[in-house]
């Protein structure tokens, strides 16, 4: 199977590494590659296995996302060259990737993520009074915490969840954020997070809270 190289992007421990100190610790660096052995190259496989390498097709994904799939010790962008044979909303399978340079991460604002998450749960839930709680809270006319804490009440747990970012302190709002994203992803499988993780950056002014 022949498939075209594309750019796309992973993070690593500060070291370089991937799973350190499990059996499958992998080593990356400045033009290293890594690739799925033929035998264990089987597209029907679930992504989150050994048959696929991960990266994100935007580095902006890799940052939104990154709470959901990897601990805090996974601090170092990679801008990679790689096959890619399988996409999901949140991130991509690939059978080779080759770590090329180490990019400064786009920067994301707490803002910024809670109003990507609200985005992508108005994709998936329709219900009215999270539609009216959502559109206050993304045109500003109402970010009260009580309002934010009424919304969470919402049947469905991306909507539940992004609620619960636009309440949370910061420092939990950015994780509730991306795990609203996953949880939206995961209802509409072909959802555009990358365009919506754009949209809530250009929507939303920078100025206010950090990452």
């Amino acid at each position: 199977m022949s498939v075209p190289t594309e750019t796309v992007w992973k993070w690593t421990t500060a070291d370089g590494k991937t799973r350190p100190g499990l059996d499958d610790e992998t080593q990356w660096g400045a033009g290293v590659e890594h690739a799925i052995p033929d035998e264990l190259r089987d597209e029907a496989t679930p992504l989150c296995s050994e048959h696929w390498l991960h990266a994100y097709a935007d580095p902006l994904l890799a940052v939104l996302m990154r709470p959901v799939h990897l601990s805090d010790a996974y601090c170092v962008l990679w801008e990679c060259e790689a096959e890619v044979v399988r996409r999901q909303a949140d991130k991509v399978g690939c059978w080779r990737v080759r770590t090329v340079r180490v990019v400064e991460p786009p920067a994301m604002t707490v803002a910024q993520r809670v109003r990507c998450a609200i985005l992508a749960a108005l994709e998936v839930y329709d219900e009215a009074g999270f539609v009216s709680w959502a559109r206050g809270w993304l045109d500003g006319s109402d970010r009260s915490a009580d309002s934010a804490y009424a919304a969470t009440y919402a049947t469905n747990s991306a909507a539940a969840t992004a609620a619960f970012a636009a309440y949370y302190s910061a420092n939990a709002a950015a994780d509730a954020a991306a795990f609203a994203a996953a949880d939206a992803a995961e209802a509409k499988p072909d959802l555009d997070l990358v365009a919506l993780a754009r949209r809530a950056v250009a929507e939303e002014p920078a100025e206010g809270e950090g990452q």
